[in-house]
């Protein structure tokens, strides 16, 4: 990978980082989940080509696209998941307040 690419990434990662600190600084202190969408629109070794550039990024990063089903599942498993965390969540602090 070009050094300017890896440069290129981490500034972007960067910017949007700073975007959500601007408007929340909580926001940096949740979970983060990075995909790389419209993955149909490319060639599979230009997906595999931009996902090696974010592994400089050290987080997993998904690759998905409305037409395939397996991406949309992998989605469909995190946010389920997601749900489930911020009800056990609240349902502590329900039982913490009683």
């Amino acid at each position: 990978m070009k050094a300017n690419e890896e440069l290129l990434c981490n500034r972007s990662y960067e910017i949007i980082r700073n975007e959500l600190k601007a408007f929340n600084p909580e926001l940096l202190e949740r979970a983060e989940h990075i995909f790389l969408s419209k993955t149909d629109l490319v060639s599979r070794e230009e997906v595999e080509q931009k996902l090696k550039k974010l592994k400089v990024l050290n987080k997993e990063v998904i690759p998905i696209s409305v037409i395939d089903e397996n991406s949309l599942e992998q989605v469909h498993k995190l946010l389920c998941e997601i749900i489930k965390q911020k009800s056990i969540l609240r349902a502590d602090d329900i039982l913490d307040k009683k």
